[in-house]
């Protein structure tokens, strides 16, 4: 819950602090070339400033220049975090497009639903016609490719395709120059120049040399080091074919930082160790509902045995008051019985008591007789005795 808190938090906090910025700040473009006029093979280096400086990491510059037969190049240059500063570079006279005439160039930021857009311009005049074979000078198509975005220490592989004017693949005898633009404005030599047999294959590259992978279509690889600075590095290519057709053309990748001390890796990390806490949490609570899961499941089997026990002692108690009432109706029984025989007794009494009458009586008539029966005796003996005397 801590971890959620905090991300909430953090999230808040962007939109207050950045909210009003993307919002409401007046968002400018500025653009502008190092010369103002080329001719021939030239690097022309674009370059310019976003106000305000972007506060995230990764957007970027859309950057197109325009000519009298119509667009000659297009690429992204990154916007650093904090200056708002970007740089671009591009190589004249790669194709037949590049013809005498005024440029424009175009740039177009955007983020958030913001955007600015701004322009320059800058004169060109084309390379002079070749000798010999007919051929105009960076007739021969050139295109150059590499797998981007990459991280420092990665390979970087690179792919050139030539082609003729006619639009068939042309076998490239030479490759000069073949620079590499560094992101710090230093210019390298991919590989040395190198002149023979078709195919041709240059000294000294980064990476090992050129690999024909058929005629037209080349490889060649560049091994990063550990701390390649991050941003944008561009390639510049020249190619000459066996009747003296050159062709030139640029490309590039983007190398991606991945030193802790980045912003993108430090926010990465912020992010990992958030989630690596979340996941943590997310695992107590699943321990904590396996636990209360548990307990319910005893809880359960409790309240099972006292439902079982609860019935059996229904079953008892229903046994033993029919047994009770049972016992109650036999002694309401009984009661009744000695109720009756007490009824019984009560006359007995009567009768007694009408018997005691009786026999005083009795006894009463019998002593009267008695006592009659002695005065009579009496009486006798007295007339007897009168007699005698």
């Amino acid at each position: 819950m801590k971890t959620l808190r905090t991300i909430a938090a953090v999230v808040v906090a962007f939109v207050l602090v950045f909210g009003p910025t993307v919002a409401f700040a007046a968002t400018t473009l500025t653009i502008s070339s190092n010369a103002t006029s080329y001719a021939g093979q030239a690097t022309i280096q674009i370059s310019g400033t976003v106000t305000p400086a972007p506060a995230v990491s990764n957007t970027a510059v859309v950057v197109t220049t325009k000519g009298p037969a119509g667009a000659v190049d297009t690429g992204e240059a990154t916007v650093a975090t904090g200056t708002g500063a970007y740089s671009y570079t591009l190589v004249s006279g790669g194709s037949t497009a590049w013809t005498t005439g005024t440029y424009t160039v175009n740039g177009t930021w955007g983020f958030a639903g913001v955007t600015a857009t701004a322009t320059t311009t800058f004169s060109y005049t084309a390379a002079s016609t070749g000798g010999g074979t007919g051929n105009a000078d960076y007739q021969m198509g050139v295109t150059v490719d590499a797998n981007s975005p990459v991280f420092a220490g990665a390979t970087v592989n690179i792919q050139i395709n030539t082609r003729s004017p006619t639009g068939s693949n042309d076998a490239t005898v030479t490759f000069s120059p073949f620079h590499i633009l560094y992101p710090d404005g230093s210019l390298h030599n991919m590989c040395t120049s190198a002149t023979g047999t078709t195919p041709a294959t240059p000294a000294g590259c980064i990476g090992g040399g050129i690999t024909t992978i058929h005629s037209g279509f080349y490889q060649t690889n560049l091994v990063l080091n550990s701390t390649a600075l991050s941003g944008e590095y561009s390639l510049m290519v020249g190619t000459t074919d066996a009747a003296g057709v050159k062709g030139v053309n640029i490309g590039g990748f983007t190398v991606q930082a991945t030193s802790s001390s980045s912003p993108d890796a430090a926010a990465l990390a912020s992010i990992q160790t958030s989630l690596t806490g979340l996941t943590s949490g997310v695992s107590g609570v699943q321990s904590s509902v396996t636990a209360l899961t548990g307990s319910i499941n005893s809880i359960n089997s409790g309240i099972t045995t006292l439902t079982t026990d609860v019935t059996g002692l229904q079953t008892s108690m229903t046994a033993s008051l029919n047994t009770i009432s049972t016992g109650v109706t036999g002694i309401t029984n009984t009661l009744c019985g000695l109720s009756t025989n007490l009824t019984t007794v009560n006359g007995i009494g009567t009768q007694l008591s009408s018997l005691n009458s009786a026999v005083n009586n009795n006894q009463t008539y019998v002593l009267v007789v008695a006592a009659l029966a002695a005065i009579t005796l009496v009486l006798e003996l007295a007339i007897l005795v009168r007699k005698l005397s």
